[in-house]
Formats: structure tokens, sequence, C-alpha cells
């Protein structure tokens, strides 16, 4: 009985060799090695039942796309509930932020201002510092005052749509950081302002009896410039200079001894 148990352990070894490393031989739990997951660009098949007019049954093979839409109302892992995408500026104007200046939502909105704005605005906001100010005329400044007491909700809308000669990126920034970019926007407006331009702002939204917002904007403004004032004045959150060329200053150690 004991040679036959050996005898039958050294057939299951030998069936679960592959002649070649990548043949796996004897497969265990097939559940686990072949998965039913489907490639992002991988198409599914499905086979629909129907009836045809005469009452006959009919197979018909459906092909449909892997990556599918998620449900609707459904938020990722790790994502703030965005507000609903809005077509026409005036109600856009409405939204308010959902998200919270925090200092991952600053630095989020950094990167994407770097990546998708720092070309064409500048890397501090100042668009005649940007690379191209020598060939286009006209591009805005977004560390400009006036850039406080504007609605969060028209910023938004003007990533997601564009303005102008401005293309959208609705495409390259999801709805989640469009909102940290407008913090981070607004916040590099209040950091390049002074006291006298705030000051100013407040002067003119005070006898204005419909600009309760830009009044919150602003006493928004004051608050963060006062954490700033106690945070080094912001500079974690803005630009970093751009990096020297390497000419300049070597980057590696030079070699010891005779050249």
């Amino acid at each position: 009985m004991a040679e036959r148990r050996w005898l039958l352990l050294a057939v299951c070894l030998l069936a679960a060799c592959g002649e070649e490393k990548d043949e796996r031989g004897l497969t265990v739990l097939p559940d686990m090695h072949y998965t039913p997951a489907l490639e992002s660009q991988d198409a599914g098949v499905a086979e629909l039942r129907q009836r045809d007019p005469q009452g006959r049954e009919v197979v018909r093979v459906v092909h449909y796309p892997a990556q599918l839409a998620p449900p609707d109302g459904a938020v990722a892992r790790d994502r703030a509930l965005a507000p609903p995408e809005v077509g026409d500026l005036a109600a856009a104007r409405a939204l308010r932020n959902p998200l919270l200046p925090t200092a991952a939502v600053l630095q989020q909105g950094q990167r994407d201002y770097l990546s998708y704005c720092a070309p064409c605005h500048g890397r501090n906001g100042k668009a005649a510092t940007s690379a191209l100010a020598p060939h286009f005329s006209g591009i805005p400044d977004l560390a400009a005052p006036g850039l406080i007491v504007k609605p969060e909700g028209e910023l938004y809308h003007i990533i997601s749509r564009g303005r102008g000669r401005m293309p959208d990126f609705a495409a390259q920034i999801p709805p989640p950081e469009r909102w940290a970019l407008v913090h981070f926007v607004r916040l590099q407006a209040i950091a390049a302002s002074s006291d006298e331009e705030l000051a100013r702002l407040e002067a003119q939204a005070a006898g204005d009896p419909q600009a309760a917002d830009a009044q919150r904007a602003l006493a928004e403004a004051r608050r963060l410039r006062r954490a700033l004032g106690s945070a080094g004045e912001g500079w974690e959150f803005r630009p970093e200079p751009p990096p020297e060329p390497e000419w300049r200053r070597p980057q590696w150690p030079l070699p010891e001894g005779p050249r």
C-alpha cells in the first residue's frame, strides 16, 4: 500500500512538471490561474437569445468594451464627491468648492498648475514670465487680486470648458483635481496681493449689496493670509524656482586625480 502511495505521488509530480519553465503542467486551482478579468482595451463577448418575427430563437453575439463607465453616483476611493457638471456659466457661478484647502489639496493643485497652467500663465501666476509670453499677447495674470473675488464655480467652469484661446482640460484633469486647482489658483492670488489691494476689494464689496460671495471670499483670503504668514509666507505651496542649467552648477562631483 505504501509503495502505491509513493508511486501515485511521483506520477502527480511528473504530471505537474512541464517541458518548458513557463508551463505549469497540472493546474491545482484553475479559477485563480485563469482569471475572468479583461484588459482595459479588450472587448467582452455576450450571447443574447432573442426571437425573430417568425418566433424562432436567434442567438446574437454582442461585443462590449471592457472599460465600462462606472454606475451613476459612484465615487472612487479617496476621492471627494464633486458637484454635478453644469453647461452654462451662469449656473456654474453658483457652485461651491466641495474640497477644503488642506495641504494635500493645495499640493495637488500646485502639481496640476505646473503641468497645465504654468506654460501660459507663468510659474508664479505672472503671464509675462511664461514661456509663451514672447509669442502670445493678452494672456491674463492668475496672480491678480481680482481673481480672489471671482466665483469658484466660474474658475471651475473655465478649467472644464475653456475660454477664448484657452482649451478645456476636462479630459486631462478629473473633477476633484479641478477643484484642487481652483484652491491653489486663488491661494496664489492671495499670496501675491498686498494688504492695500485686499482693503480696496473689501471697500468695493462693502458698497455692493449683492456682493455677499465676494465678502465671504475676502474674509477667507484674510484668514489664509494670516495662515501663510505663520507658515513661511506660503512658499510650500508656491511653484518651485526653475532648475539651474547643468553647465552653471555641476550635478555630479568631478573625478579625483589628474585630468
